[in-house]
């Protein structure tokens, strides 16, 4: 199966072996290089295509269905501007949807939250700051910026 673990292994036993050969025969540096770029080649074409279950197993349909659904979300709210436009509209059509809200936005509209909440739609944590850096974020920091979004 053609997942990070196994292509991590693959490459790993790769690089192992022909550094044990390279004791016995004088192997090119672009061997070593090639072996590199394929792992690189992989991993981020699995990144970019969830339906590879590369990092980790995902849900992309469901043969149990019988009718075809659609979640609607918005993320990075609740904003003054568009949040009331995006509600009427909803409103307009009875349908429900899941609001990932950033918890400064949060702070600074309560009032838009609680009409999120009153409209029976869903609310989803987004984190406090939603930093352009947040997948460079430490764990801790990232548990941090989610709870703090939770109270």
């Amino acid at each position: 199966m053609l997942n990070f673990r196994s292509v991590n292994s693959a490459c790993i036993i790769l690089l192992l072996a022909m550094l044990g050969l390279d004791i016995f025969l004088i192997i090119s540096p672009w061997f070593y290089l090639l072996i590199i770029l394929f792992w690189l080649i992989i991993t981020i074409i699995g990144s970019f295509h969830i339906g590879w279950n590369y990092h980790i197993k995902s849900l992309n349909s469901n043969s149990k269905t019988k009718i075809n659904q659609i979640a609607i979300t918005f993320d990075d709210g609740p904003n003054q501007e568009f949040t009331p436009q995006v509600l009427a509209l909803l409103d307009k059509y009875n349908a429900k949807a899941t609001f990932f809200c950033i918890g400064k936005n949060v702070e600074a509209y309560p009032e838009l939250l609680k009409s999120i909440i009153d409209k029976g739609h869903t609310i989803g944590n987004h984190t406090y700051s939603h930093s352009n850096y947040f997948g460079f974020l430490s764990t801790k920091k990232v548990v941090s910026e989610l709870h703090q979004t939770n109270l």
